[in-house]
């Protein structure tokens, strides 16, 4: 016999957000853009520093989210290009182009 699916509880706005259900991010908090407005750079700061995402509202419905930005480090070169020779001084040989000077 089959077993009934289970139902599990889903943020509402979370998944308005993002069409998935986060589980490693902390909970983001919400904010009207009126205060965000009023406190815009301690709101960036706090979001730099802790980590903390907000999700900005107007009239109640959810606009923008401020997010913190992954902090990747660029990854490294070294190795990754191979030197074959010159690729700038002459081949070797001479192309037909370069032999008939008077095919104008």
């Amino acid at each position: 016999m089959a077993r009934a699916p289970q139902w599990v509880e889903i943020d509402p706005l979370a998944f308005a957000l993002h069409g998935h259900i986060l589980t490693t991010m902390k909970p983001a908090r919400s904010l009207p853009a009126g205060e965000f407005k009023a406190k815009c750079l301690e709101i960036l700061d706090r979001v730099a520093r802790d980590g903390d995402a907000y999700v900005v509202t107007k009239r109640g419905r959810p606009v923008a989210k401020v997010v913190p930005v992954d902090a990747k480090k660029p990854r490294s070169l070294r190795g990754s290009v191979s030197y074959l020779g010159d690729v700038v001084g002459p081949i070797g040989y001479d192309l037909p182009a370069d032999q008939d000077d008077d095919l104008a």
